[in-house]
């Protein structure tokens, strides 16, 4: 009887903790956070298209990101040398879930904690799942929301046979 008590316990401490980052997702978001989020989902849309024309018309030219496993950070040069040529010649990115955690709106400056997930698939057909989190600042600069600048972390690369 009492080991059944206690699984039922951890049961409930499994489930509960699962359902929370569900929760989490689904806050509601003022007008001016779902305005700086809508920046988010128009990247990725253009990054999807492999639209480098677009896909750097998101960066503020003071951007800079320092990723993890960088040891320095990258500009908004590399973005533009990257450019199309880059998208055309990298993986495929088949699918991309990004969602916001935090969304900070002070005047013309927003902060964004954020998390995101997706799928690459290479030429020869491999697919690697991949999982992340980051925090980017952005700035306002005549009326459009911009990438100035941030840090994220890969979580998690797996590479998967199909």
């Amino acid at each position: 009887m009492r080991s059944t008590a206690i699984a039922v316990s951890l049961l409930t401490v499994i489930i509960v903790g699962l359902a929370l980052p569900s929760q989490l997702a689904a806050q509601t978001w003022s007008a001016e956070q779902q305005e700086v989020w809508q920046v988010y989902e128009e990247y990725w849309a253009a990054w999807l298209e492999k639209d480098g024309a677009a896909v750097s018309e998101f960066f503020h030219n003071d951007y800079s990101w320092w990723w993890a496993e960088d040891v320095l950070p990258f500009g908004k040069s590399l973005i533009l040398e990257y450019g199309d040529a880059g998208l055309r010649d990298s993986n495929q990115t088949v699918i991309v879930d990004a969602r916001p955690v935090a969304i900070l709106v002070h005047g013309d400056v927003a902060l964004v904690h954020y998390g995101a997930r997706g799928f690459t698939k290479d030429a020869d057909g491999n697919v690697d799942a991949w999982v992340e989190r980051g925090s980017m600042t952005l700035v306002k600069e005549d009326g459009r929301w911009l990438f100035l600048g941030g840090a994220g972390m890969p979580l998690h690369y797996a590479p998967m046979k199909y």
